[in-house]
Formats: C-alpha cells, sequence, structure tokens
C-alpha cells in the first residue's frame, strides 16, 4: 500500500484483489451505480440548499459539478467550515 501527500484514498491489497476479480461489466455497473448516487446526492443537497432554483436550474448544476468534478463550490466549503468553527 503506497501512501504518499497527493494520495487521499488508499485501497486495501485485500480489497484491490476483490475487484480485479470483477469482470468489466461488474466493474461498469459499480462505477455506474457510484455515479447515479452521486448525482441523486447532488440532486438532494442543491434542492435543500437552494429552495429558490427551478429544477432546470439545479439539474444544471449537477451536470456542471459532475462533469467539472466540483462537488462543492468555495464558498460551501466556507460556510460549511464557518459552522464548525462555531461549535
Amino acid at each position: 500500500m503506497r501512501l504518499d501527500r497527493g494520495q487521499i484514498e488508499v485501497v486495501d491489497d485485500f480489497m484491490a484483489d476483490v475487484l480485479r476479480a470483477k469482470t468489466v461489466a461488474e466493474r461498469i455497473r459499480i462505477g455506474f451505480d457510484l455515479w447515479t448516487s452521486t448525482r441523486n446526492m447532488l440532486l438532494v443537497y442543491l434542492r435543500k440548499t437552494h429552495p429558490d432554483w427551478s429544477d432546470e436550474r439545479i439539474k444544471e448544476e449537477v451536470a456542471r459539478r459532475l462533469s467539472h468534478g466540483d462537488f462543492f463550490t468555495k464558498e460551501e466549503v466556507n460556510q460549511s467550515n464557518a459552522g464548525k468553527k462555531e461549535l
């Protein structure tokens, strides 16, 4: 297992073996399910944090974030961090 400053997640060797044993179809299915779950969580999050946005605007924002790997805006991160400091 390799750890360095640029690596944020490490797959356990046993889990890596399990994933390697999967068929291509199984791995594609896992990836699709992860993407679908992420999309659904973003839809819920954006509807909650931006109740004034239309469904179309929310879907556009979900697409933008998924296509650029940008799940949270800097403003959202700063707001979240500010809330933690108050605790």
